[in-house]
């Protein structure tokens, strides 16, 4: 799991420009954990985020990595290496758009240990 929240949380610094936010918060709502990665980088398409998290998507412009040298960082495949995980443990995960920003949450059973 430590791989999973990694990986969202340098996602969510990449895609955050200089001065935004990036927000880890994280509780229990009956049976399920959750961990939310908010950031503050740049809007979402629908259609972007309803890929991000498929194997067999590769990223585009759609979203990039805020860089000073404008080079594209990585290769796309985080989100789904992380959806990936996230189901070998019995859990899940989600992206939305919050207008400003995404947010990934990821949900486990609590019983996962």
């Amino acid at each position: 799991m430590s791989r999973v929240l990694a990986n969202l949380v340098s996602n969510a610094i990449a895609h955050t420009p200089p001065g935004g936010e990036v927000v880890i918060t994280a509780g229990q709502s009956g049976q399920q954990v959750r961990t939310r990665v908010d950031d503050s980088g740049p809007r979402t398409t629908a259609t972007y985020l309803s890929h991000l998290l498929e194997a067999t998507y590769r990223s585009t412009a759609a979203r990039p990595p805020v860089a000073d040298n404008s080079v594209l960082t990585g290769r796309g495949m985080g989100p789904a290496i992380a959806a990936g995980l996230m189901q070998a443990h019995r859990g899940a995960i989600t992206a939305t758009d919050r207008g400003a920003g995404c947010r990934f949450e990821i949900r486990l059973p609590a019983d996962s240990g």
